[in-house]
């Protein structure tokens, strides 16, 4: 373990309310949640101190404190602006003394306690260094080092101050890696084995969770741990494997993200594979647009189908609370007979509206700003129909 002037904290930045895929930090990697393969690995660490979930005070976020207390683990509950991360994790790090802060994303499930001690003991032997760098090799390949940054906690007090505005407050202190020439750097190269060509490893969207479980599918038919070291080895044999989830986009410093609630009164029983295709566009809005989905559904067993491809569902017996819940969103996306819509919508709804018709000569309920067929979203993926869709909805809604 680290000296006392070395105290060395992992700091497991989470929260549960994420827009994309809700609560992901639980969700399972075969038969560990995200949270459970993150925590275990820093636990095997010989120059981490301690261990503690970062988090924000929103209800949502409940379920870390308990997680944290039953995995003998600290938890920081933040009580500050939820938004801002650089400000959580500077207060996280004050609090609890760190002097080497080692920051680790919890959307990111595969990391190596071996290579934490590595660059952890590189900053501890270079004390006039402030932030681990490590480059990519000279071929080209990347370090498998994503949503990890290791550095001492007045890099962090720094990057805090600097963040002068909202985008560079709300992600992973950008400020240290846009303005490197006002921190000082100990650039490390690591060994091989821990450089692969660039490909994202967290999880974000449910392609990314596919994509986690097909490698854990894949180890465990070798009779292999679900280790960083082994998806190294098996991607480098089995590259085809990231087409899982190499479309999805990787957010911006600056989004412009519309919130979307598609509404739709299919049943599980009645046109199912329209179902399938409703829920296969919101995915691809997810992963390509980036901006979050949510479902209104006006049957409850239809709603644990998308529930379980991880989408927040809302279940409406009526359409009385309607205007309550679409006044949140910035674009409705409807697929729903004529009586299950209010009759003045376009009055009390203002973002844009999307219409999804099943039969050619239906007459919209309400103005829509985009119509298309249902024929359209049958999902090929040869012939890509769901681009044209995607850029008509993004450039309408933009």
């Amino acid at each position: 373990m680290s000296s006392l002037n070395n105290k060395t904290i992992a700091f497991v930045v989470a929260r549960l309310s994420s827009s994309r895929l809700p609560a992901k930090q639980l969700r399972f990697i075969g038969h560990k949640t995200i949270l459970d393969w993150i925590v275990d690995e820093l636990k095997k660490s010989t120059e981490i101190d301690e261990i503690v979930i970062t988090t924000a005070s929103e209800n949502a976020n409940e379920p870390l404190r308990k997680y944290a207390k039953s995995h003998d683990i600290s938890c920081f509950w933040y009580e500050g602006d939820v938004n801002q991360l650089t400000t959580r994790l500077r207060k996280a790090g004050e609090h609890h003394k760190a002097e080497i802060c080692v920051m680790i994303s919890a959307d990111c499930p595969v990391i190596s306690s071996e290579m934490l001690d590595f660059m952890i003991k590189e900053l501890k032997n270079n004390p006039e260094s402030e932030v681990i760098r490590v480059n990519p090799d000279k071929a080209g390949n990347h370090p498998l080092t994503e949503g990890i940054i290791i550095s001492r906690l007045q890099a962090w007090q720094r990057a805090d101050d600097l963040a002068n505005r909202p985008e560079l407050k709300e992600h992973q202190f950008p400020v240290i890696f846009l303005n490197p020439e006002l921190f000082t750097f100990k650039e490390v190269a690591l060994p091989e084995e821990y450089y692969l060509r660039k490909h994202r490893f967290s999880v974000d969207t449910f392609a990314d969770l596919i994509f986690m479980n097909t490698l854990y599918d894949e180890l465990k038919t070798k009779g292999n741990e679900f280790n960083l070291l082994n998806i190294a080895k098996l991607l480098k044999e089995k590259p085809y494997l990231t087409d899982i989830n190499s479309h999805v986009k990787q957010r911006a410093l600056i989004e412009n993200e519309k919130k979307v609630l598609f509404i739709t009164d299919i049943s599980e029983k009645n046109r199912f594979d329209e179902l399938k295709n409703n829920i296969n566009l919101a995915h691809r809005i997810i992963e390509k647009i980036s901006w979050p989905v949510n479902f209104l559904f006006y049957n409850q067993k239809t709603s644990n189908i998308a529930e379980r491809e991880g989408f927040k569902c809302f279940f409406m017996d009526n359409s009385d609370r309607l205007a309550d819940l679409i006044s949140k969103y910035d674009i409705l996306i409807i697929d729903t007979s004529k009586n299950k819509l209010p009759h003045n919508l376009n009055v009390i709804y203002k973002g844009k509206i999307i219409l999804i018709f099943s039969e050619q000569n239906e007459k919209p309920a309400v103005v829509a700003d985009m119509v298309f067929m249902q024929k359209e979203l049958f999902y090929d993926e040869k012939e890509n129909k769901f681009a044209n869709i995607l850029e008509k909805l993004a450039k309408i809604c933009n």
